[in-house]
């Protein structure tokens, strides 16, 4: 009988260790991935901070570019305006040297100016200006 105590005493020894030896690999890796989540976890504040710093360069530059553009449209408003003035002071203002309306339209067509153009000149419509020019050719036509 007392080969089965020493033999139930050495397995149970023996069971004892083997849960303590579990318990304390248990310890080691839980402490193993401990310092690895703490590892892992300053890499990723160090890429965060990189990732906010680059992100402010590039809104900074995406800032600048836009001013640029900003000051480039404005300018290109401005040079239109003026060309656009320009334009419509370099165009002739021609009187007719009559007071006639009629007469007026006929002779600054002969002088070669558009219907637009001499509707401009004469302050009054376009319209009117080409009812005038087809009336006068029709009126020339009959008495041809």
């Amino acid at each position: 009988m007392m080969n089965f105590g020493l033999l139930f005493s050495g397995i149970s020894l023996v069971i004892i260790s083997f849960f303590l030896f579990m318990i304390d690999a248990r310890k080691k890796e839980d402490t193993t991935v401990k310092k690895d989540l703490e590892k892992a976890n300053s890499d990723v504040e160090y890429l965060l901070d990189e990732l906010n710093t680059m992100s402010s360069l590039i809104v900074d530059e995406m800032d600048k570019r836009h001013s640029k553009m900003l000051d480039m449209y404005s300018e290109f408003e401005h040079l239109l305006t003026l060309a656009c003035k320009d334009n419509h002071q370099q165009e002739p203002v021609i009187k007719p040297a009559t007071g006639n309306k009629r007469d007026g339209v006929l002779e600054l067509s002969e002088k070669g100016l558009t219907a637009s153009q001499i509707a401009r000149n004469m302050g009054i419509g376009t319209g009117e200006v080409e009812l005038i020019l087809r009336l006068a050719n029709r009126g020339a036509d009959t008495y041809d």
